[in-house]
């Protein structure tokens, strides 16, 4: 279940991180990571928010709808394998 908003530790972390000027793209990992929605995240970094990057389609990959990739059940991270995949 996602949170509906950031703690104020967690938002006092994230503008100490702005401000020392560490990774966006990390942040928001991090952040998602611990169960923040990207709704969340984009409004409490405001113009910081790294808007190029599309993490919902990054998170959707092609290989998600493969009938032939195969999931390793995990909830630290998507990973999926594909028989034969170099050969």
């Amino acid at each position: 279940m996602k949170k509906e908003k950031l703690p104020e530790k967690w938002s006092a972390w994230l503008q100490q991180n702005l401000r020392r000027g560490c990774c966006n793209e990390e942040l928001v990992q991090i952040l998602c990571g611990n169960g923040f929605g990207l709704q969340i995240i984009k409004s409490e970094m405001g113009c910081m928010y790294p808007a190029y990057i599309d993490f919902k389609k990054i998170s959707n990959a092609d290989i998600v709808h493969n009938s032939k990739a195969e999931q390793i059940k995990t909830d630290k991270a998507q990973i999926y394998t594909l028989e034969n995949f170099l050969i």
